[in-house]
Order: C-alpha cells, then sequence, then structure tokens
C-alpha cells in the first residue's frame, strides 16, 4: 500500500507538479468555468488512472481494497458534477 499512495505522493509533492500545471493552465487565458473544470478533470483523472493501474499490477492487497479505493473516489466524482452546476447558478464575483 505504501507503493501505491506514498510515491505518488512523494513524486507529486516533491516535483511540484500540480503547481507547475495550474500555472501552465493559467498561461492559456481560459474563462474560470473552464479553468476550474480542467484542473478538476485532470486531477481526477490522475487518480483514476493510478488506481486502475495499481489494480492491473496488482498492487492492492485484495479486491475489497480496490472496491474500497474505487469507492472513494466517487466523492471526488460527485464533488465535480455539484461544482459544475454551482458554477451556472453562481455570479463571477460569489
Amino acid at each position: 500500500m505504501l507503493g501505491v499512495g506514498g510515491v505518488p505522493g512523494v513524486l507529486f509533492g516533491g516535483t511540484n507538479v500540480g503547481v507547475q500545471l495550474i500555472a501552465y493552465l493559467r498561461s492559456f487565458d481560459l474563462s474560470h468555468g473552464l479553468f476550474v473544470g480542467v484542473v478538476g478533470l485532470v486531477f481526477l483523472g490522475l487518480n483514476g488512472i493510478r488506481v486502475t493501474v495499481a489494480g492491473l499490477f496488482g498492487l492492492y492487497p485484495s479486491g475489497i481494497v480496490l472496491f474500497a479505493s474505487v469507492v472513494a473516489a466517487l466523492p471526488a466524482v460527485f464533488g465535480v458534477t455539484v461544482g459544475k452546476r454551482l458554477r451556472t447558478m453562481a455570479s463571477e464575483r460569489s
């Protein structure tokens, strides 16, 4: 389990790729709504890929742990969906 969560965490935190990604996306002068959507989908996608690859390589100790990892990602999917709806209802200022 250290490999599944620890290694990507160290790589992600050590390289500050999140900060670089945000700066890169900001350089495109995207609207706020599009910017937030792209960032949300990129991070959600990266986590989905990580869980899938770890599952394919058998890095989870059991199918139950793999299932729990997939279920744990559902709040992120829910958050992206709710955020998308809230952005359409809220003004830019709020």
